[in-house]
């Protein structure tokens, strides 16, 4: 009768501690993936605030101007795997200053890493105004 207590004790406490092991391991895994997910989403952020101003050094060094009276649009892309950042400058320039840089630029800069297993998607808009 005690061995076959004993036997029971020590397949219950095996089953046990197996259950316990993989809750571990399971929430290691959980921990590890949030951690990436938050430095992906970190650098996707320092991505756009990076393109952002990169975009507006070159809105206010006359690389990029206004081709007109009224909505202008410039767009451009740019890869940086795993992320694919993507810009578009649009002018609301004042009419009859279509060749000076005083219209109000609105900078939008999206970056996007949509092959991961959850995809990242940060959106980044900023005014400049003159």
């Amino acid at each position: 009768m005690r061995r076959g207590f004993s036997l029971v004790t020590g397949i219950f406490l095996m089953v046990a501690i197996a259950a316990l092991a993989i809750a571990i391991l399971s929430l290691a895994a959980t921990t590890s993936v949030q951690k990436s997910q938050a430095f992906l989403r970190t650098q996707a952020e320092l991505l756009a605030r990076s393109a952002t101003e990169y975009t507006v050094l070159k809105i206010s060094e006359g690389s990029i101007l206004p081709t007109g009276a009224g909505l202008s649009t410039h767009n451009a892309e740019i890869q940086a795997d795993p992320f694919a950042i993507n810009i578009t400058v649009r002018f609301i320039a004042e009419a009859g200053i279509s060749d000076d840089i005083n219209g109000t630029a609105i900078v939008d800069v999206v970056v996007e890493a949509p092959n991961l297993d959850m995809p990242i998607r940060y959106n980044r808009r900023t005014v400049q105004v003159p």
